[in-house]
């Protein structure tokens, strides 16, 4: 499993982190989300989201959520929220794509904390049946 951590900035989102994955294995992404000052963003009724297309453009290859079991918001008052990548999700997928993320707010306030950023995914040496 690889785990991947990513500040997202609610009101700057011109953050980001490059991530490589490989096809086979179970990916976590988390994403801590800040205010403009870096404090804790209260994610408290809110919902993340992260999409992984193409381009930007193009339709969502993955999209997940926090609200059913493809992600969970792990800690409200300190702005975390992690994001699940099945093996099975990956399985078709080789090469460079973009993701983002966003918060929608139990008020319906939506916000984008990570910028269109570069996830590639790499065909991995050993196989697993």
């Amino acid at each position: 499993m690889s785990i991947h951590h990513i500040t997202g900035v609610v009101g700057a989102p011109d953050c980001g982190a490059e991530i490589t994955v490989a096809r086979g294995e179970n990916v976590t992404i988390e994403v801590t989300v800040t205010d403009s000052d870096g404090n804790p963003y209260s994610l408290s009724g809110a919902t993340g989201w992260l999409t992984i297309k193409a381009d930007a453009a193009s339709a969502a290859l993955i999209e997940l959520d926090t609200s059913g079991a493809e992600g969970a918001i792990t800690d409200a008052a300190g702005g975390v929220f992690e994001v699940y990548i099945l093996p099975a999700s990956l399985a078709a997928l080789e090469g460079a794509y973009v993701y983002d993320a966003w918060v929608q707010t139990s008020g319906d306030d939506r916000h984008r904390v990570v910028k269109s950023t570069l996830i590639t995914v790499v065909v991995p040496i050993t196989s697993i049946p």
